[in-house]
């Protein structure tokens, strides 16, 4: 008998701003202009083959190698969207209660660096 036995949880989306019929908050809108999901994905690949451990096409039949490949990107996928969506969720939350003088600032900061003065 397994000392830790496994539980599934069902996976579940978070809520999106477009679902809510809302525009994207700002914290939102940047995802793109940071390219986070592209830096996710590059990470979380990173990981995915530090756990499964080295699985170049070479040392795998081709059948395999596919498997493997299509399995990690639908699990970094789903990952990926769910980390974002979480992260963006509870900084606007967090942000809701912003004080004023930190959000001046943290807008002052921003411009300066789209400005490319930082």
């Amino acid at each position: 008998m397994d000392a830790h036995p496994r539980t599934t949880l069902p996976l579940q989306s978070p809520v999106r701003a477009e679902q809510l019929d809302r525009p994207p908050s700002g914290v939102a809108r940047q995802v793109s202009r940071v390219a986070a999901w592209a830096r996710l994905e590059h990470e979380l690949r990173s990981i995915a083959v530090d756990l499964l451990g080295p699985n170049e096409s070479d040392d795998l039949p081709a059948a395999c190698a596919d498997w493997v490949a299509a399995t990690t990107q639908a699990a970094i996928s789903g990952v990926c969207e769910a980390a974002l969506d979480g992260l963006v969720q509870a900084l606007d939350s967090l942000l809701i209660n912003v004080p004023h003088d930190v959000g001046r600032r943290l807008d002052e900061a921003r411009v300066r660096h789209d400005a490319g003065l930082t």
